[in-house]
């Protein structure tokens, strides 16, 4: 019986490492993925600060959130890392801001509209997290962000230039003790990848 467990679980084991390697991932000959020409790796290191209390909104005397609360402002640097080991690093790499600031706000949404349990349906909105940038950094943008990335939550923060041929992807991770860590990559392609 213990021998013929075993082997099921030597065949799961080698079953799942079945596909492992060339993932057919972009290289430099062809720039696989819509005319990647570079990539230019970072780090990003900071903290958020102006945190505020998670609420009890429903009055049961526990947070209503568990896990990922990533309300407050979001700073951090990013210090240029090399490249990614796939296509060419950047030169030059895209220009960066010294500082980022993403504010993360909690709150009842639509603005004017009321999250009371009492509210009626055409009044009512519903508790969420806005994202602004604070930075005024010149390109277009999509800000959001995720729970997990290595942490409680993390930052997932895009910036493109007008032609959408330039993209600045910034990954901070937040931990318990509200520090940021993570990584972020510029990239420059042949085609537009912004999208609204």
């Amino acid at each position: 019986m213990l021998k013929a467990g075993a082997f099921t679980v030597a065949t799961l084991l080698l079953g799942t490492a079945c596909g492992v390697g060339d993932d057919g991932g972009p290289t430099v000959d062809n720039k696989g993925m819509n005319g990647l020409q570079c990539t230019t790796t970072y780090t990003t290191k900071g903290s958020v600060k102006n945190v505020p209390a998670i609420p009890d909104n429903d009055g049961d005397g526990q947070p209503d959130i568990l896990g990922c609360w990533p309300s407050g402002t979001w700073t951090f640097t990013a210090t240029e890392s090399g490249g990614d080991g796939v296509v060419p690093a950047c030169s030059p790499a895209g220009k960066i801001e010294p500082q980022y600031e993403v504010a993360i706000t909690y709150g009842c949404y639509p603005a004017g509209k009321s999250c009371a349990p009492t509210a009626p349906p055409e009044n009512a909105g519903e508790y969420g997290f806005d994202v602004q940038m604070v930075t005024q950094v010149p390109l277009r943008n999509h800000l959001k962000y995720s729970s997990g990335g290595g942490g409680l939550c993390e930052g997932i923060f895009e910036f493109y230039s007008d032609d959408g041929k330039s993209l600045w992807n910034f990954h901070p991770v937040l931990a318990a003790d509200s520090s940021l860590a993570g990584q972020g990559e510029f990239q420059r392609f042949d085609a537009n990848q912004y999208a609204p």
